[in-house]
């Protein structure tokens, strides 16, 4: 008598082998895009005339938020956030020049790193999360009167970097160029 066992495991093997297939897509379909933005910057101008008018700015590292743990990572972050805003002022032509520590600041530039959050490889894979998010806000204000003259956010989505370091990077050059752009003369 000829056993069953073969005919059954490629029946099963043949049943489920279609369920599992996924088509590839076809000239003329849409793509599907990713659902939200590697990087997003928002820059809204308190005191207009105050920041055109330019100076010296300083820059003071960034706060671990309530969703950042205050370590050496987001210590170094910050720093590299800080590098990327303060070379793209300095390579602009705006009326902002950075401020060593010898001079008295006109403006001083002011944040926290609100959300420093990676995904364990785990939740990546299984429950297909992203790799995580850096996200920022803060201000720069008058040092003169501590008036805001301008308020910032940023969010970098960490799985479209090779690192945070490079998502902080980005983060700090885009925040850079938009400020300068609102700094221009």
């Amino acid at each position: 008598m000829m056993s069953i066992l073969p005919f059954m495991c490629a029946a099963f093997v043949f049943a489920f082998s279609g369920c599992f297939w996924h088509a590839p897509p076809q000239a003329g379909q849409a793509q599907v895009k990713p659902s939200e933005k590697p990087l997003d910057v928002v820059v809204t101008l308190v005191d207009a005339a105050a920041l055109k008018s330019g100076g010296r700015i300083a820059f003071t590292s960034l706060k671990a938020g309530p969703r950042a743990s205050a370590d050496e990572q987001s210590d170094r972050v910050s720093l590299t956030i800080i590098k990327g805003m303060a070379d793209r002022i300095a390579q602009s032509r705006t009326s902002l020049i950075v401020a060593g520590g010898e001079n008295e600041p006109d403006l001083v530039f002011q944040g926290y790193i609100e959300e420093l959050s990676k995904n364990s490889r785990f939740k990546r894979l299984v429950l297909r999360r992203d790799k995580g998010r850096l996200s920022i806000s803060g201000e720069i204000w008058l040092s003169l009167t501590g008036a805001k003259a301008l308020t910032f956010a940023g969010d970098a989505h960490l799985g479209d970097y090779k690192d945070v370091f490079q998502a902080a990077d980005a983060l700090g050059k885009a925040l850079g160029d938009e400020i300068a752009a609102q700094t221009k003369p």
